[in-house]
């Protein structure tokens, strides 16, 4: 799909606040959880984007026009409008998301646009209640955008049921689908471990909002005067109150001559306005946060207060309750003598409360979650729902490498054949002509064939599906195959050169090469052809990658990673669908602990040493000499740890690097390992090590498995791999400074277990979530099931 979001936010005053603050979550999430998608923001200025997570802006396409300069010139709607769909005809949008349609200081489109629409509602202030003094021509606009809401087929997110229930209430039932997604706290920056239930040495409470009448200031300060009165004990005495908020200066003037008015000079301290962190320090010494508001959208404060571990006492109005839970006290905001006596109880509460209540709370309020809101409204943006047919399946044919034969791409399809079996009957086509004596394992979900059996048969399936890699035992027939019944290719690795070079140039079928590197690249590819044939230059993999030319015999592309179809170009017949983590290999516990035993003598590793792992064939690409000095510096820092590669080595030199380091007790290299040893493998190691460079632009099926698996990564930040958000894996830059950074970073998680166990925790997330094979399967069958019939 491709998505298109409207960015004003990031140009007003809301950026930092509660409003920005939901949208720049949102967005990442949404992003993150989303592989496939292409995103557009619209923006009037670029640096605008320096606020978004900075993964997200190597994601996102702005595109910058004073079209979208946001104010209060409403006039300017409809050249707003008319942009925005122009933008959706250029770009072939799908959706648009609008997150804040009753903003009044932005746009907002005053016709139909001509894709799906999705808006943000936050609350109905407004409506519910009515400001004095509101300008003539911006009620007019707000009223005018609530029966725009109401009149057009739009798709709503409300940030709270509340919120729902009012829209349906003041403005209309809903015509189209709507997500409730609440909102999250930012858990890193506002929970705090208390060690003691008892009040402070000091108490305090706490007060965040403004001098707006919603905020209900007064009520608070007055609610503080009466529970004075009413109880005259120490605590209430010298208990303090934090008005958290901006102010100006006859703003606090006046306020201070009503403090002491109350006397409450003494005991009431406005902030001012205070950094994040600042009011995170706030929240974690307070004994009650009081957020007496007469009306919310939904109440963030109140997350962030519970995480810091004070005892809430909140309105009971509007969306209050349903983020209190069972985890706060209410009050009736307008009652001051209610507030009085529910404050003192809320004080009392604090201070008798066990820690197992406080830590309750706490884990309460971390329940809210930003990764579920988006993955709610990424789904209803998708909005596609999988129909699976009444009838028979259709037949689909996939041309490929099959187990038992010794490449990454069989494992893969193998794999995945059980996933597309839910939609599909799928046949298996394998090439065994030059490999002939290798065992097959059965197919279940169909039947397997030889290659040539095709010839007859190829007018069976409603699609054929071809797996093209550069290993040219298992991928010439699929190639040559392919041209003769075209159909819809799967290119794993973006530079084929090799395949070419090997299968066809050094074999003399001359004709075949030129073919290819014609239709791929016209003349000059035939000039390189050429001089490469008369001896004039030696072949080069990156100047023609030949994936183009691959692509071109084929209906339809698939590749694995964004990277590969940029490189293509513009064109409509490019997918992207990303590789998908597999279950984890299932091995008899016997098994597994006899081969773990005898890794660990094999390669003398003893309890409490870090095993850092390498996987699959080993050559220069993987950068084994950098892992190894980087490994070097590490032995010289007297740190205990084993590096094994896992896999076969077709690195020349290596054992002689191993020996010249003096790293042989501490460098291991295992030769090929069947799927048992893979596995337990796997999860012997503590580190992962997935470096490229230079990268043939392949999908990793070992880093898909890592992540599976649940460790921490680190992967060459180049090209495809710069796809992974950035809390998934880390990435080691390629040159000057590769080894130094990879050394450090190393370094760093070896002696942080617990930063090990998030990373490694936040791989395995991404890989059930976003990498779901079951997930990817229904991708797949969008694709195959739109694409136009091969006739």
């Amino acid at each position: 799909m491709n998505i298109l979001i409207d960015g004003q936010t990031l140009e007003t005053m809301e950026v930092n606040r509660g409003i920005g603050v939901y949208f720049k979550n949102i967005l990442a999430n949404m992003m993150k959880q989303s592989y496939v998608h292409n995103w557009y923001i619209t923006i009037s200025r670029k640096e605008s984007l320096k606020t978004l997570d900075p993964w997200i802006l190597k994601k996102i396409k702005p595109i910058v026009s004073n079209k979208f300069v946001p104010g209060t010139d409403y006039s300017r709607n409809n050249v707003f409008t008319r942009e925005l769909n122009r933008i959706i005809k250029e770009k072939k949008i799908d959706a648009v998301w609008i997150p804040n349609p009753l903003m009044i200081n932005v746009l907002f489109p005053d016709d139909k646009l001509d894709c799906k629409m999705f808006a943000t509602i936050y609350d109905l202030i407004p409506v519910v209640m009515p400001a004095p003094g509101w300008p003539k021509e911006i009620k007019k606009e707000y009223d005018r955008r609530l029966n725009y809401l109401n009149e057009k087929e739009i798709n709503f997110f409300f940030i709270s049921e509340a919120t729902k229930k009012d829209f349906e209430k003041y403005v209309g039932i809903c015509k189209s689908n709507n997500k409730v997604t609440l909102l999250a706290a930012d858990s890193k920056l506002f929970y705090r471990k208390r060690e003691k239930s008892s009040l402070g040495a000091e108490p305090y409470i706490v007060f965040t909002g403004g001098f707006d009448y919603r905020k209900n200031i007064g009520g608070a300060i007055e609610a503080l005067s009466k529970m004075k009165k009413i109880y005259s004990d120490a605590v209430v005495a010298a208990i303090k109150l934090y008005i958290v908020c901006r102010c100006s200066e006859e703003q606090k003037t006046e306020f201070y001559k009503k403090l002491k008015k109350l006397d409450l000079e003494n005991q009431v301290i406005l902030t001012g306005y205070i950094s994040d962190e600042e009011l995170s320090e706030l929240y974690a010494g307070a004994d009650v946060f009081f957020f007496p508001s007469l009306y919310e959208g939904f109440g963030l404060p109140i997350l962030e207060a519970m995480l810091g571990g004070a005892y809430i006492l909140s309105a009971d109005n509007s969306s209050l309750p349903e983020v209190c839970g069972k985890h706060g006290m209410l009050c009736k905001a307008d009652d001051v003598n209610d507030m009085a006596n529910k404050l003192y109880q809320a004080i009392q509460n604090a201070k008798n409360e066990t820690m197992e209540e406080k830590h309750a709370r706490q884990e309460y309020a971390m329940g809210f979650s930003w990764e579920e809101a988006a993955m709610e409204s990424l789904s209803a943006i998708e909005g596609v729902e999988i129909m699976e047919e009444d009838g028979e399946k259709k037949k689909i044919a996939i041309v490929t490498p099959w187990p038992d034969q010794q490449t990454g791409i069989a494992n893969y399809v193998f794999k995945f054949v059980p996933y597309l079996s839910k939609y599909f009957e799928v046949d298996i086509f394998i090439d065994n002509t030059i490999e002939k004596k290798c065992q097959f394992r059965p197919n279940n979900y169909g039947n397997i064939y030889n290659i040539k059996e095709l010839d007859s048969r190829h007018d069976d399936y409603e699609q054929i599906l071809y797996q093209m890699g550069n290993n040219s035992s298992f991928h010439t027939g699929v190639y040559n195959y392919l041209k003769k019944y075209p159909g819809i290719v799967e290119i794993h690795d973006f530079i084929l050169q090799p395949f070419f070079y090997h299968s066809y140039f050094l074999k003399k079928q001359y004709d075949v090469f030129a073919e290819a590197i014609e239709l791929g690249y016209g003349e000059e590819g035939l000039d390189y052809f050429r001089n490469l044939k008369q001896g004039n230059i030696q072949n080069e993999n990156f100047q023609f990658p030949m994936s183009h030319s691959v692509s071109r015999a084929a209906k339809k592309t698939i590749f694995h990673n964004h990277w590969s179809g940029e490189q293509m170009g513009d064109r409509e017949d490019i997918v992207i669908i990303p590789l998908p983590c597999h279950d984890r290999f299932d091995v008899n516990p016997a098994t597994a602990e006899s081969i773990r035993e005898g890794f660990l003598k094999k390669f003398n590793i003893h309890s409490g040493e870090i095993v850092i792992g390498c996987f699959g064939f080993v050559n220069e690409n993987k950068r084994p000499d950098k892992i190894i000095s980087a490994v070097e510096k590490l032995i010289e820092k007297n740190l205990k740890l084993r590096l094994v590669f896992f896999g076969k080595s077709n690195f020349s030199g290596m054992n002689d690097i191993i020996r010249q380091k003096n790293l042989e007790g501490i460098v291991h290299i295992t030769g090929y390992v069947d799927y048992d040893e893979y596995a337990v493998g796997l999860e012997m190691c503590d580190i992962i090590v997935n470096l490229r460079y230079p990268s043939m632009g392949e999908a990793s099926g070992t880093l898909c498995e890592a992540f599976k698996y649940g460790k921490p990564v680190l992967v060459s930040d180049i090209n495809q791999y710069t796809e992974y958000p950035d809390e998934v894996c880390w990435k080691v830059p390629v040159g000057r400074y590769e080894v130094e950074v990879m050394e450090k970073m190393l370094e760093y998680l070896i002696a942080h277990e617990d930063v090990r166990n998030a990373l490694g925790n936040n791989a395995k997330a991404y890989a059930d979530t976003v990498l779901a094979p079951e997930s990817i399967a229904k991708i797949y069958y969008n694709v195959i099931h739109t694409f136009e019939d091969m006739e």
